[in-house]
Formats: C-alpha cells, structure tokens, sequence
C-alpha cells in the first residue's frame, strides 16, 4: 500500500513510491469529469481570488501571491496554502476542523527530513530554512469547485 502512495506510511516516506492508486473504474468516472474541468478551474481560479482578497487584511496570514490573468485560466489551484505564525497555525487547524472546514497541514516534514532521503547523506535541515519555516507555517485551505 505504502509502494503506492508514493512511499508513504503516515506523514513520512520510507521508500520510493510511486502514483498508482488509480483503479479503472476511477479513470472511467474521471473521463466523465474532464468535460467539467474547464469550469471546475474557473471557480477554483475565482475562489483562490476571493480568499486572497478576504484575508489581504490579516496582517497575520501570508497568501500564495496569485498569477495575472491569462496565466491565472491556466492554475489549477490543487492546494490553496497560506502561511501562519508556527504558534498560531494548530490552533487555527483546531478552530476550521471544530467549523467542519477541512483545513490541512499536508507537509509536516521537510523532503530533506525525509528517512527515504537518509541514505543520500543529505545536508542538514538548517541548509533548507524555508523549507523549515514552511512545515511549520503552512496550512492549506480547501479550494474545491465545489465551494
């Protein structure tokens, strides 16, 4: 199972993996979807759009700086991360989950903290201070069309 999520067991990759969870009935329904994808990303496109603008006044979140129009048509906008204060982001996390909003912390550890990394003799964690920063920081808000 692990082998197919890319190396995955819980938040840490312990192998090299691959994608491969796609079954054939799933590749059947999302054949039917891709004639909704162009107007499945226009909304993703306008949601991304409104959550910067409603938290551009939040001095305390950091949104992802948003592509200019053509280039924005072309985003898929998968994940809509914005960053927090590392003291403030769990508590944040508690109070959307207790709202049912399913906000995700979806990289906890650095990919140079990854053990499937370790044999690499891969330089500390403090050569990557962004990428600290960011499993600390950053938390992802939910962006589906479907919103």
């Amino acid at each position: 199972r692990s082998l197919r999520a890319h190396g995955k067991q819980g938040s840490l990759h312990t192998m090299v993996g691959r994608n491969s969870r796609l079954d054939t009935i799933q590749a059947a329904i999302l054949r039917v979807m891709l004639a909704h994808l162009p107007s499945n990303l226009k909304r993703r496109v306008s949601r991304a759009a409104r959550y910067a603008e409603l938290l551009a006044a939040d001095a305390r979140v950091v949104t992802p700086r948003l592509p200019e129009p053509p280039a924005a048509e072309l985003h898929a906008f998968g994940v809509f991360s914005v960053r927090l204060a590392a003291s403030a982001r769990d508590a944040v996390v508690s109070r959307l989950k207790a709202r049912g909003i399913g906000a995700a912390v979806y990289y906890n550890y650095a990919l140079s903290d990854q053990p499937v990394f370790a044999r690499l003799n891969r330089p500390a964690a403090s050569h990557f201070p962004i990428a600290a920063l960011a499993t600390k920081t950053a938390l992802a808000l939910p962006i589906g069309p479907h919103l």
